[in-house]
């Protein structure tokens, strides 16, 4: 009788950006396997800006990308505002207007956001994709959890 090992699949989906905003920071890492190789891909605070500027400007309301600002406030990751404001004028409602994009606008923009949110519905989205002791913290989200987490990251608030 002949054993077979079947693989688990694992799908990746990949996404280039081949006019991507400007201003954008990078970083490069060092991997050892399969070999020794290097990859140079966007810094923390590009990627971080690039996920505010989903939450400020796509029409849709995904309860993963509230998952992952939380994700970069817990790390104490700062946006690069200088490639949010170019994501912003390119590819936001923001186009042809003179903003002064600071903490200041951010929190009361992404306040306005968090005030539109279903958060039941936000949560669910998420679920499906935690194991059973993550699910937990999602009874926390609310408008109340959120902008405590914009203060935090924006004000040095303590989480």
């Amino acid at each position: 009788m002949v054993k077979r090992f079947y693989w688990p699949v694992l799908k990746i989906k990949l996404e280039i950006d081949i006019y991507p905003p400007e201003n954008s920071g990078y970083s490069w890492s060092y991997l050892d396997f399969p070999l020794d190789f290097e990859v140079c891909h966007q810094d923390l605070a590009s990627n971080f800006a690039l996920k505010i500027h989903a939450l400020l400007c796509y029409p849709y309301k995904k309860g993963r990308d509230w998952y992952d600002f939380s994700w970069y406030v817990s790390h104490k990751v700062q946006p690069n505002y200088s490639h949010l404001k170019v994501a912003l004028y390119k590819y936001g409602p923001w186009e042809k207007r003179n903003l002064n994009i600071d903490s200041d606008w951010l929190q009361q923009h992404l306040c306005e956001k968090i005030g539109d949110i279903d958060w039941q519905d936000a949560a669910a989205d998420v679920e499906r994709f935690l194991d059973s002791t993550q699910r937990h913290s999602l009874s926390l989200w609310s408008r109340k959890f959120f902008t405590h987490k914009v203060d935090s990251f924006l004000n040095g608030v303590a989480l």
